[in-house]
């Protein structure tokens, strides 16, 4: 998981297309989303309640 991060940082800053920060951000919520598909296949109830919290995060950041 961390090689993912580190690639994806990677990439995104190379690319010049974001700086570290934002990079490193995105590649997270990324590999978020699809480590939650993952679980979300294997265990649909607590997958629910986990994209529960992060809609709520979400939504009292911005």
């Amino acid at each position: 998981m961390a090689l993912l991060i580190f690639i994806g940082v990677w990439i995104f800053v190379g690319l010049g297309e974001a700086t570290f920060g934002e990079a490193f951000v995105v590649t997270l919520i990324l590999t978020g989303l699809f480590t939650g598909l993952g679980t979300l296949l294997r265990h649909p109830g607590r997958s629910l309640l986990l994209i529960l919290l992060l809609v709520l995060n979400c939504g009292g950041s911005s």
